[in-house]
């Protein structure tokens, strides 16, 4: 029941420390998958206004934004993701997302993505 991948386990999860960093993994049969934390940015097509957010489940969570289940992005859809992080824990993606958040500059944000592309 070790970490390896090639093992059989039941584990579910289960958490590795490498230094400073924790990652979650999730073990499905004999495959283990790392889960990673994301911060994303959404742009709006309609008002070209920015969303700054941050998930385990990336996937997910742009389905809610895309079918109008997220309060936030509800009225200013469609939305594209013009920005994606990853990073090993849930704490500094959200300290990213708070970040770019306390910038309040829709200038400053549009550089960060003109630069990552």
């Amino acid at each position: 029941m070790g970490s390896n991948p090639a093992t059989p386990t039941q584990k579910r999860g289960l958490i590795d420390t490498f230094g400073k960093s924790s990652f979650l993994f999730i073990f499905v049969g004999t495959y283990k998958f790392r889960l990673m934390y994301n911060m994303y940015i959404l742009q709006s097509d309609k008002t070209g206004k920015f969303y700054v957010g941050s998930t385990g489940n990336l996937e997910d969570r742009l389905i809610r934004h895309y079918n109008g289940r997220s309060i936030a992005t509800k009225n200013g859809g469609p939305w594209k993701l013009v920005l994606n992080e990853e990073f090993s824990s849930r704490p500094e993606a959200y300290h990213r997302e708070m970040e770019i958040k306390s910038w309040k500059s829709h200038t400053r944000i549009a550089q960060l993505v003109s630069t990552s592309r």
